[in-house]
């Protein structure tokens, strides 16, 4: 009966944790799971992603040779993987607040899944350097 009684106490002590445990607030980034701005942004680096390979595929070595071209490849390089950054975050940072909630697993996966894809597509540009 003690230990009934002890594991009671514990998980209503778990429960009134919980009530009072700090949320992160994530309104800088986007305003929640289906903010239009996500997909927005997403579509802006892929945008980018596919003038960046149309532009320096192949042409790398050609651009390293002039050090301004080289420096504006850099910075588109650099823009495309800041674009990355912001929807990625979020969504590990929504994911970490509420580990359990399966929609924002599958939200987290689905930004990993196009973080990589962004970032195989800009592999030509290292390997050619």
């Amino acid at each position: 009966m003690l230990v009934k009684t002890l594991y009671h106490i514990y998980l209503r002590g778990l429960i009134m944790a919980k009530e009072h445990l700090p949320a992160w607030d994530l309104s800088g980034l986007y305003r929640n799971i289906d903010d239009k701005s996500i997909g927005s942004a997403t579509r802006s680096v892929e945008g980018k992603l596919s003038k960046f390979v149309s532009k320096y595929r192949g042409r790398v070595a050609r651009t390293a040779s002039n050090p301004v071209l080289l420096a504006r490849a850099f910075e588109e390089y650099e823009a495309i993987l800041t674009g990355t950054a912001k929807p990625v975050i979020y969504a590990q940072l929504l994911f970490a607040e509420s580990s359990a909630d399966p929609r924002k697993g599958a939200f987290l996966q689905r930004m990993k899944s196009w973080h990589t894809k962004i970032e195989k597509g800009l592999l030509f540009f290292e390997l050619e350097l």
